[in-house]
């Protein structure tokens, strides 16, 4: 019964995680209208590759995003999405295989404290309302600074349910979630893998819990927690470079491993 517990225990985790250590398809593998697509992004900024996707397949299928906005198209079997400001493409086959256009190679623990946006929950129309942004700083330190931009309040704002809006200052410990490792590479985890967890503790000694996970689109974070958040906060993989914060003048060196 203990050996059928530690399986059934063991199969869970790995669903948990997304099967993190699954292989990055390689490009020759996808349909050859995405392989051409991949090649012909070469060297092209993010508004050039918009151009270039609208030339070839004419008004996307889809949108979404509220911050971001992604566009969605519907070919070779898939779907094809583009994001600004990014300069990258993803194309999801009939497998739920995902390629990277062009092809990447972004180490987990380079991106695993870039800064995070803060929304409130979506209301009845899908719309969001910023809240603020979470930065993370040296010695292992962060910083919630509120938006602040005449909007109507969100309920998200209010310092009684929304821990950061309460504690704005504090310490912040991460750990990976076996068997990822900061080496672990960001193209091969699946939509809703569980990278990491993260506690903050606020300077008053207050605590929050929250789960890091893989998110929807190309280089989407989202952060969880077991009783639900009345906000949402989102990162970016390729955002971390780009921030401007005088918490990242230097580069960021956080604790990991604690018992988060």
């Amino acid at each position: 019964m203990r050996e059928a517990i530690r399986v059934l225990a063991s199969f869970a985790l790995l669903v948990a995680t997304g099967l993190a250590h699954a292989q990055v398809p390689p490009l020759a593998t996808a349909p050859l209208q995405i392989q051409q697509v991949s090649k012909d992004m070469a060297g092209k900024d993010h508004k050039e590759i918009r151009e270039l996707l609208l030339a070839r397949f004419g008004e996307p299928a889809s949108r979404s995003g509220s911050g971001i906005q992604y566009h969605h198209w519907l070919v070779s079997g898939g779907e094809l999405t583009h994001g600004a400001p990014f300069d990258s493409v993803t194309f999801t086959d009939q497998s739920s295989r995902v390629y990277h256009l062009p092809p990447t190679r972004s180490p987990v623990g380079k991106g695993i404290f870039s800064s995070l946006e803060m929304t409130g929950l979506p209301d009845h129309r899908g719309s969001t309302q910023w809240v603020g942004n979470l930065y993370f700083a040296k010695e292992s330190r962060y910083r919630f600074v509120d938006a602040a931009d005449g909007m109507p309040s969100d309920p998200a704002e209010d310092p009684s349910i929304n821990f950061f809006v309460a504690h704005p200052n504090g310490a912040v410990e991460m750990r990976y979630v076996p068997p990822i490792t900061a080496e672990t590479l960001f193209e091969s985890l699946a939509p809703g893998t569980v990278v990491a967890f993260y506690r903050f503790t606020s300077d008053s000694g207050d605590e929050l819990r929250l789960s890091m996970k893989v998110g929807t689109y190309q280089f989407d974070t989202e952060f969880v927690s077991k009783d639900g958040l009345p906000f949402q906060l989102e990162g970016n993989w390729e955002a971390s470079s780009e921030d401007e914060s005088e918490f990242d003048d230097d580069e960021v060196e956080l604790e990991v491993d604690g018992d988060a």
